[in-house]
């Protein structure tokens, strides 16, 4: 590669505007978290340069409207965040000075400032997302970045192409994973600000009418799970189990401050499966297991709801290991503070259904039997399962039940429970998540936050806690139609739904997978590789026994083999051209030390034909220098196939440059 002589600054528009598309390619991601009015200045700039150089107008900005739209970004960042300082205003900040950068960059040193800048600009991307897309657009990025910087630091008249910047990429890969596998690890990640929180979404510890469907809107990860086998549970026993809510005001459903955790009633029966959660940041303490979680092999604890909690609130992505049986017993016998706690019911509300429910309850003449009639009696009735239910009255239960007939899985839940304790048989409400889809390119289970759901228990003698679905007795044809792909995939409906087959899209469905495959590995073994992780690699690699100064002493001496590998092997690539401009600037010395310098804007043919009109004593010596560089600078392709022929002429160019006599 032919580097431009440093004293030669002035910088063209052809390079300018290719600058400009750099800039828009490096911001596009972060300029999806500005404010609009300082993406508009950040776009003003690259846009500019493009559009006055496509009219081959000056590109020329006066320095004192730069100065007033300077200070325009700081106030209208200081206007929008109120401070200078935090992530968000310092990326601000930085991202429009490093666009306006490009209107005052005049010189090659600019040129090289710019195109540097921006691969530390790019990673600012990694403090707002680290979604797996981010990686093949980093390394599409970083590859222009490279090909406009050896392109841009080449003559003008010499040919050039992607292969050396995506060699050079490629080459610089191995040494990328021996540093992220290999160098020490901080404790925390290195793109997670100090004092930032991660936002968390989810189910809550509280559930009014209202709650669950507006998680049914947001189509974002909440867990996956791995088996550790084949077997996998039948599709109607995926219920994940959150938190048991007890205590009723008539509007909210909250866990009881009663209930003691000392005893943990869970008798296993059944099948029992072992499988790995791995569980996105929700800033609360409940975990996620299968019903019935049996054990836990963390710190976490199982409580005696068989509901699980970890010691520390979920401010990140974590992995823990649960095995379940859909089959276990919870609370064989029931105390008599549990029993109060579940029959529990506000005063002077909803009597129409509580009437309604003891009458019933008396035809019926068992729990299981009145069970039957509530299900049956939402079945043949026209209930409607709906995100947009009507506004309830004050008394809410009375209102769904023989009024409005009309709600979402909060609704049902909720009144079928207020039904049951009215009728003398204890229950309560869980919440948690229903279904997920099974990703066939992984193995695991993706349950979504649009996959919260809530249903109920009633406890009956000698079998303990009994889960029953209200929503699942709702009829498919009072089904909204938005929510009927969704009750398929949880598998309450089944063939039932209309035209269930066009919900199936086939290879969409499978490139979905793909992905969401490709972004779990990705958050699992990139962005969560910490300490522990690295620890277990040289566990694996049998490391772990030699003394801490060994091992970096191994990772050491590896980094440098590569890197050294990585110099012969580039500057075995450009040994020929280096010699060519080693002997091209002894022959220039050599002259400028007899007063005879080259001008900037002269090539090698008009300096030396300029020598040897004011010298021509030295014509002799001359020639046969500026023949045999521009042979081999010039024409080097012609020697692809008679290198001798090559090595001849290099040798004659050198000694010729060497035994110069002037």
């Amino acid at each position: 590669m032919l580097v431009l002589p440093e004293n030669q600054r002035q910088l063209s528009s052809n390079k300018k505007q290719s600058l400009a598309l750099v800039q828009l390619l490096i911001l596009f991601p972060l300029m999806l978290q500005l404010p609009i009015i300082l993406t508009a200045i950040v776009l003003f700039a690259p846009i500019y340069v493009l559009v006055r150089g496509r009219l081959n107008q000056s590109m020329a900005v006066n320095r004192w409207l730069l100065l007033i739209i300077s200070l325009l970004v700081a106030i209208f960042v200081y206007q929008y965040y109120g401070t200078f300082r935090g992530k968000d205003a310092g990326v601000a900040l930085i991202v429009c000075m490093y666009s306006l950068k490009l209107l005052e960059s005049w010189k090659y040193r600019d040129f090289n400032l710019i195109l540097t800048l921006s691969f530390f600009i790019f990673a600012m991307t990694f403090l707002f997302t680290q979604s797996f897309w981010v990686l093949p657009y980093m390394f599409l990025a970083f590859a222009v970045i490279i090909y406009v910087l050896m392109r841009g630091n080449a003559y003008a008249s010499i040919s050039f192409s992607w292969k050396p910047a995506l060699k050079l990429l490629l080459l610089s890969a191995p040494l990328m994973v021996l540093l992220f596998l290999f160098f020490p690890r901080l404790p925390g990640p290195l793109w997670k600000m100090p004092g930032q929180l991660t936002s968390g979404s989810g189910v809550s510890d509280t559930m009014s009418p209202g709650d669950i469907s507006t998680l049914n809107l947001i189509d974002e990860p909440a867990f996956r799970v791995k088996f550790t086998t084949d077997a996998l549970p039948k599709t109607s026993d995926l219920y994940w189990r959150g938190l048991v809510l007890e205590s009723y005001d008539g509007i909210t459903w909250r866990e009881s401050e009663q209930r003691s955790d000392i005893t943990k009633n869970i008798q296993t029966q059944g099948e029992v499966f072992e499988y790995f959660v791995t569980l996105e940041p929700t800033r609360q303490r409940w975990l996620f297991g299968l019903d019935v979680p049996v054990s836990l092999r963390q710190q976490s604890r199982l409580k005696s709801d068989a509901t699980l909690v970890a010691p520390y609130r979920i401010n990140k992505r974590i992995r823990y290991r649960v095995s379940s049986a859909p089959e276990a017993i919870i609370s064989e016998t029931l105390t008599p503070v549990a029993r109060q706690i579940n029959l529990e019911l506000p005063e002077d509300s909803n009597e129409q259904s509580k009437q309604w429910a003891i009458e019933k309850f008396t035809e019926a003449g068992s729990a299981e039997s009145f069970v039957a009639e509530l299900l049956q009696h939402i079945n043949q009735q026209p209930y409607f399962y709906t995100l947009t239910p009507p506004i309830m009255e004050r008394e809410m239960v009375d209102d769904f039940w023989f009024n409005h007939k009309s709600g979402f899985c909060e609704h049902y839940a909720s009144s079928f429970v207020f039904m049951l304790r009215a009728a003398g048989i204890p229950a309560r409400v869980v919440t948690g998540y229903q279904g997920g889809e099974y990703n066939q390119v992984g193995g695991y289970y993706l349950i979504k936050q649009k996959d919260a759901h809530a249903w109920a228990e009633y406890w009956v003698q000698d079998k303990g806690w009994v889960r029953v679905d209200p929503t699942s007795a709702v009829a498919p044809s009072r089904v909204d139609v938005s929510l009927q792909a969704e009750m398929m995939e949880r598998g309450f409906l089944f063939d039932e739904l209309p035209d269930a087959e066009l919900l199936s899209s086939g290879w969409l469905d499978y490139a979905s997978q793909w992905f969401d495959n490709a972004n779990s590995f990705w958050q699992e073994w990139v962005l969560d590789y910490n300490q522990d992780n690295q620890w277990d690699l040289l566990k694996w690699l049998k490391l772990q026994s030699l003394p801490a100064y060994y091992v970096n002493g191994i990772v050491l001496l590896v980094v440098f083999a590569v890197i050294y590998f990585l110099w012969r092997r580039i500057s075995r690539q450009h040994t020929h051209l280096d010699d060519v401009a080693k002997a091209y600037q002894r022959v220039l010395k050599r002259l400028a030390k007899k007063g005879v310098k080259k001008r900037v804007d002269e090539g090698a043919q008009q300096f030396f034909s300029r020598v040897i009109k004011q010298n021509p004593q030295w014509q002799h010596q001359l020639s046969p220098i500026l023949r045999d560089y521009q042979t081999l600078r010039y024409r080097k392709s012609a020697f692809s196939k008679k290198d001798e022929v090559f090595q001849q002429c290099l040798a004659r160019l050198k000694r010729n440059a060497r035994y110069l006599q002037l």
